[in-house]
Order: C-alpha cells, then sequence, then structure tokens
C-alpha cells in the first residue's frame, strides 16, 4: 500500500489536532477542578464564604496572571504579588512576603509539574535545593532584615532582575538555538553553590531570586537549552517556596483568607504558564533542539518592563 507526502500529512495534522484537543479537554478538567477545591475550601473554612468571594474574586485571576508569567520565564510571581498586597491591600511587608511564598508553593509546583520531568534537570535541581533551601533557612531564622527593610530590598533585587534578564535576552538573540552543554567543573559547582544559598537567602526575603539564578547559571556558563534551564529554574523555585510555606506555617502570619483565593488561582496559572514556557521555547525536552528566540524576546522584554517599574515604585515609596 502506498502512502503520497500528502496523505502524510493529512494523517500528521489529523493527529496533532486530536492531541491539541485531548490535552485542552484535560487542561480544561484540571481547571474546572482547582476551582472546584477552591470554592469548597473557601466554603467550609470561612465565615461568610460569599461576602468574602465577592470582595476577593479580583485576587483569583491576578494570581492566574503573575503564576502564568512566573511559570513561563522562572522569574518568582512575588515580583507581582509583593507589590500588589502591599500597595493594593495595605500588607505590611512582612505579611507580603509570607503570602508570596505562600502562595508560589502552590503555582510553581503546577507549573514544575507541567513542564514535566523530562524538562527538568534532576541533578542540577536536587543540587541546588540543598543549598538554595539552606539559604532559607538562614535568610528565615538567622540573618533576617528589619521589615522597613523588605522594601529595599525587593526593589534592590528587582531592579537586579531586570538587569540579568536583559543579559539573558541579549544572550539568546546572539546564540544559534543549538547548545553544547558544557561539563561542570568543580569551580562552576562551588561558585553555583554560593549562588543558590544566597538566592535562596534573597528568596526568603523577598519571595523572588533562585529561579533565576538557576535558570541564568545553566543558559550562560553551561550552556543548557532554554526550555530545560527554565524548567529547572521553575521546580528550584517550587522547592524554596514550599520550604517558605512551611516555615512561615509553623511562624505563623500566613493570611490564609486571601491563600484560599491565590492558590487556585496560581495552580491554574501554573498549568497555563508552562504551556506558554513550551510554545515559546519549543519542545525542547532533549537536547540540542531550536528554541523561538524572538517570542522569548518579547515576552522577556514586558516582563522587564514590568519588573523595572516595580522595582522603581517600590524604592521610591520605601525611601
Amino acid at each position: 500500500m502506498h502512502i503520497d507526502v500528502s496523505d502524510r500529512r493529512t494523517i500528521n495534522d489529523e493527529s496533532s489536532k486530536n492531541s491539541s484537543t485531548s490535552q485542552f479537554v484535560k487542561d480544561l478538567i484540571f481547571f474546572i477542578s482547582a476551582i472546584l477545591v477552591g470554592l469548597l475550601v473557601i466554603v467550609f473554612s470561612f465565615d461568610a464564604p460569599m461576602e468574602l468571594i465577592l470582595e476577593r474574586w479580583p485576587v483569583f485571576f491576578t494570581a492566574i496572571v503573575a503564576a502564568a508569567v512566573a511559570n513561563a520565564t522562572a522569574v518568582g510571581g512575588g515580583f507581582i504579588f509583593m507589590p500588589l498586597f502591599t500597595f493594593g491591600y495595605g500588607f505590611t511587608s512582612l505579611e507580603s512576603l509570607k503570602l508570596a511564598l505562600a502562595t508560589q508553593a502552590f503555582g510553581m509546583t503546577s507549573g514544575a509539574l507541567a513542564w514535566s520531568a523530562k524538562r527538568i534537570v534532576m541533578s542540577v535541581l536536587g543540587f541546588s535545593l540543598v543549598f538554595a533551601i539552606t539559604g532559607m533557612l538562614i535568610g528565615s531564622f538567622y540573618i533576617t532584615p528589619d521589615q522597613n527593610y523588605i522594601d529595599i530590598a525587593f526593589g534592590a533585587a528587582s531592579l537586579g532582575l531586570a538587569v540579568i534578564l536583559v543579559i539573558e535576552v541579549y544572550y539568546s538573540r546572539n546564540s544559534s538555538g543549538h547548545t553544547d552543554i558544557r561539563k561542570p567543573t568543580r569551580f562552576d559547582l562551588i561558585v553555583f553553590a554560593v549562588l543558590c544559598l544566597i538566592g535562596g537567602m534573597v528568596n526568603a526575603w523577598v519571595s523572588i531570586g533562585i529561579g533565576e539564578v538557576v535558570a541564568l547559571w545553566m543558559l550562560l556558563r553551561w550552556r543548557y537549552p532554554l526550555a530545560l534551564c527554565i524548567s529547572t529554574g521553575v521546580a528550584a523555585l517550587a522547592g524554596c517556596s514550599i520550604a517558605g510555606l512551611l516555615i512561615h506555617s509553623e511562624l505563623g502570619g500566613i493570611r490564609w483568607d486571601f491563600l484560599a483565593f491565590t492558590a487556585p488561582g496560581v495552580v491554574i496559572g501554573g498549568r497555563l504558564g508552562a504551556r506558554m514556557g513550551v510554545a515559546i521555547c519549543g519542545d525542547s525536552g532533549g537536547v540540542g533542539k531550536v528554541f523561538n528566540i524572538k517570542s522569548g524576546d518579547r515576552l522577556k522584554h514586558f516582563i522587564i518592563a514590568v519588573i523595572f517599574v516595580d522595582g522603581v515604585a517600590v524604592l521610591v515609596n520605601a525611601l
């Protein structure tokens, strides 16, 4: 039996369409389930649940957007949540930090799972989390900045992050898209360990830091494909955020009445963000694939602008 080229294309197109439809149905079921679970938690955990829903529903949609951006780029959603909670709802900087970390525990985990294990470099993830979570513990219990300095630290970290992302965009644009991964040297591992330790401490203070450290080091130093860098950075931030949720559950001060809305929102947004990231990078589950540099640049340019404005606004308010 002979099948010509046009027949093969038709078969492939049909198969791709069926796969896309199946994925859409799975995502839709996942989103509806997340919303239903969130509603059940609100109804059975709080007094006057309808009043709470009518008052807080915008937070749910903001959480979707923040998590989508965070999981598409490995930039922590805290760059949206910290200013939102501080300026929009009048939280103290410490309350905003606790809620941002708790929220990210759900959103970044959802995103890491959606990126899939085949795109996460487990050896890098495990190594980074050992030092990053140690940094989280140090930053939470031993070297803790005064609450008045959290805004300054967040503003400075945001501006620094904007500069780092500019470097990443420039590097991605001037690379060929095909990557020969470098084997880590002992010096590399020592420097990376120190950066992860510091990134974990910064993450404990301002809820952003470690995902960017992991993704940027993998991309610029070890030359991993972009999709592997972002997915591993997302997973590292998920691990640190879970540690932050556990730490602040013990220390107290998490606004559970807001987390009930942000958690289902970021679970949905995390999955959407991973889908966006895969589309931007191309199917880079394996090494040496080509990623979509121009699409990634456009998203990064937007994020850089938002982070820069965030940082300037927070610094001006703090100073």
